[in-house]
């Protein structure tokens, strides 16, 4: 009991200021175990990109961007903190600095090449193309909404292409500005 109540103290938040008191955001619980039952307000700040999280006990926690970003997908994400991380999304479709596979086009490739050969026998049965994959890259890397776009008919190429891309690890998120963004993102899966 005496340790959750200094959990909890550890993560006020300056009343006057909004700025979080205590140790480093990543002690935060998970939005997503935070349960609606104990929450007494949900206020965002689209100017912060922050999330605070009143709770019923008096607690106040802070969560940045990268605190909540995706958290909404999660099935366990009270509703409310829901609606607020919607009225503060934003995923852009173009950026100063677009997302990329860690190490480029060259890694990419080695990375293709290692899929291709591990999936051979089902490239075999669904035949060799070319397939442009579009996805929404997150703040971590993780990456969402992935699925081909222009003229696919082979439905095995698709989903082989489909799942090259969620297969793959985390990708370096896109820049605006100097800080990192949602953005979408795309690249041609050659199976053969």
């Amino acid at each position: 009991m005496l340790l959750s109540l200094l959990l909890s103290l550890a993560m006020l938040s300056d009343p006057a200021t909004g700025s979080p008191v205590g140790p480093a955001q990543d002690s935060l619980p998970a939005l997503h175990t935070l349960h609606d039952d104990d929450i007494a307000s949900v206020a965002s700040s689209f100017e912060e990109h922050a999330l605070t999280v009143t709770m019923k006990n008096g607690v106040v926690y802070r969560y940045l961007w990268k605190d909540w970003d995706t958290e909404d997908a999660n099935s366990d994400t009270a509703e409310r903190i829901k609606k607020a991380i919607h009225s503060l999304s934003m995923t852009f479709t173009k950026a100063e600095h677009m997302p990329e596979f860690p190490g480029g086009d060259d890694a990419w490739q080695k990375y293709m090449i290692a899929f291709c050969e591990a999936h051979k026998k089902d490239i075999r049965k669904a035949g060799s193309g070319q397939i442009m994959v579009q996805f929404v890259v997150h703040l971590k890397g993780q990456l969402t909404d992935i699925l081909t776009i222009g003229h696919t008919e082979n439905a095995k190429q698709a989903a082989l292409a489909i799942q090259a891309v969620r297969e793959s690890q985390p990708w370096t998120p896109a820049l605006q500005r100097g800080h990192q963004v949602v953005c979408y993102g795309k690249t041609m899966v050659i199976l053969q």
